[in-house]
């Protein structure tokens, strides 16, 4: 008998066609897993977005899991859930998942160097943002957390109080919610709309470095606009485009030093009058002329890196030109 032809099938049956004791481990380690799900109760199918892919429809994938909770949900933890998938399934942090009438969002990666399977956090999406991009409403699962912190949710001025809350926005990374910037306007419920302020989009990833992932976005509350669909909870956003005019855009810097003053202008033929999307108390709007408005800000350095929005308008419609973001510089 060939003794080369002994030893590999003898390599085979004990090894189970794994080139070593390692990788024999490795092999029944996942095949123990995958049997698992067909046997622990926690073990459930559920629909689990592939990488980039942008919402959960009929055609999305079927995979068996196994979901187990972190702690107790309360106040201070929320609902976090722990999912362990087979080897192989297409998925990253800033996929989505549905089970229990929810909408989940992967937003942490376990590495383990035995590959028995990969492991997840989720977080339960608590909101829908209906987001219209290329003339398509997407509905874009949200996990939104109130920044008490910074913010009572009210400012109030010397005649009047206006709503400055501001929000935390959790969200996969896929490329309808990557055109999602800052000045970007979301209606989180019928009565509130938040402007985008700031983006972190690099902090969480999994699949390698510099990968696309989870964002955040930093949200403050800005003012109800007459183009603001109510009814079907969506925001009003302009599009830059060819088809626009652009005698109607605002024309003026883009930004504005402390203690300067900032003069910007709209040439369109409509009489048209400025409005700040919300009160700063460090900026304001001190002259206003036909088709023209004057911005001052203050010496505050607490301002340095706000965006402003100047929004101008159709003075006898009320009907939205331009939104323009200024943001403050330090000297």
């Amino acid at each position: 008998m060939d003794l080369s032809n002994f030893l590999e099938e003898y390599k085979i049956f004990t090894l189970r066609g794994q080139k070593n004791k390692k990788e024999k481990l490795r092999y029944t380690a996942r095949k123990t897993f995958e049997k698992s799900l067909q046997r622990i109760p926690t073990a459930i199918d559920i629909q689990v977005t592939d990488v980039d892919e942008t919402i959960i429809t009929e055609n999305t994938k079927t995979v068996t899991a196994i979901v187990n909770n972190i702690t107790d949900n309360d106040q201070t933890a929320l609902d976090e859930k722990e999912i362990y998938l087979p080897v192989g399934t297409n998925v990253d942090i800033g996929c989505y998942c549905y089970f229990d009438n929810c909408y989940w969002l992967f937003i942490f990666k376990e590495h383990k160097e035995m590959d028995a399977y990969i492991h997840f956090t989720l977080k339960r999406c608590n909101q829908i943002i209906n987001y219209l991009y290329n003339k398509e409403i997407y509905h874009i699962p949200v996990s939104v957390v109130n920044l008490t912190m910074y913010s009572d949710g009210i400012n109030d001025t010397r005649y009047l109080s206006m709503g400055d809350a501001k929000r935390h926005i959790f969200y996969g990374s896929n490329p309808v919610t990557r055109t999602i910037g800052e000045g970007v306007r979301i209606m989180l419920t019928r009565n509130s709309i938040f402007r985008v302020t700031h983006i972190n989009d690099f902090e969480y990833n999994g699949r390698y470095t510099g990968a696309n992932g989870l964002i955040k976005a930093l949200t403050l509350q800005t003012v109800l606009i007459s183009e603001d669909d109510r009814d079907n909870k969506l925001a009003y956003n302009i599009e830059k485009n060819d088809t626009k005019d652009i005698k109607d855009d605002v024309q003026g810097l883009n930004y504005i030093y402390l203690g300067e003053q900032n003069e910007y202008v709209v040439k369109s033929d409509k009489e048209v009058e400025f409005i700040l999307d919300a009160h700063y108390p460090n900026t304001e709007i001190i002259k206003r002329e036909h088709n023209k408005c004057t911005i001052e800000q203050s010496s505050n350095i607490e301002s340095v890196g706000e965006n402003i929005m100047l929004i101008a308008r159709d003075k006898n419609t009320k009907e939205t030109i331009d939104m323009f973001i200024i943001t403050v510089r330090g000297v």
